[in-house]
């Protein structure tokens, strides 16, 4: 027994000092404060580039010929938000372009006069022209019944009417600066609707503002 003791004992000091105790304080958090602040810090950039991710890709579409607003409606369906150059597709590689100068070096439009990127700035200040377009009713920003067009105020239709010339004016700088003031045929059909939609407007605003009529004041 003497002799098996000493063999013995060394392993049962091992075992209690394995062993966890019940009555042991919790395990104290030895790690600088900086640690978890740059966890945090971490995390949070996922966050906002994972968000970033999906608002390009709500952003992503094919890139189509401008559409034309109905000028009698809400202008806001007839926007849609700009693709970024770095979205698009070179059309001599097949692949999304690497850089804006080489996406400005060939134009996309054969009588084009302006870099692709100039272009991009004029388009989407024309698009939140249009955006900002104030409908005759907002409740009923596609109604054309005329019994709700007599009763639109005369401040309401003075607002569209100066916002319509703004995209108009929009318009002709596009043609100005980035065709030689020669648009093809599809852009001058929109621009004469655009002209034409302008002169109903007015039209409605000489009614609707005119002295004696209810809406006059409004």
């Amino acid at each position: 027994m003497a002799e098996f003791l000493p063999r013995v004992g060394p392993l049962l000091v091992g075992l209690v000092l394995l062993y966890p105790s019940s009555t042991a304080g919790p395990d104290i958090d030895r790690r600088p404060e900086w640690v978890d602040a740059q966890g945090e810090y971490e995390a949070r950039l996922r966050e906002v580039a994972e968000e970033s991710r999906r608002l390009m890709e709500e952003f992503e579409r094919q890139e189509a010929e401008d559409v034309v607003p109905d000028i009698d409606s809400d202008p806001v369906a007839a926007v849609t938000a700009p693709t970024p150059w770095w979205k698009k597709t070179n059309p001599a590689t097949g692949r999304n372009y690497t850089s804006m100068e080489e996406y400005d070096q060939v134009p996309r439009h054969p009588d084009q006069t302006c870099k692709n990127s100039r272009l991009d700035e004029l388009e989407a200040e024309k698009k939140l022209l249009m955006k900002l377009v104030p409908p005759y009713d907002p409740k009923a920003p596609r109604s054309k019944n005329v019994e709700k067009l007599d009763k639109v105020p005369c401040s309401r239709i003075r607002l569209r009417l100066e916002s319509m010339k703004r995209v108009l004016e929009k318009r002709w700088e596009i043609e100005k600066d980035c065709f030689g003031g020669k648009p093809d045929p599809g852009h001058d059909i929109t621009m004469t609707e655009l002209e034409q939609g302008i002169a109903n407007i007015k039209k409605l605003e000489a009614k609707n503002c005119a002295p004696g009529h209810p809406m006059a004041e409004k």
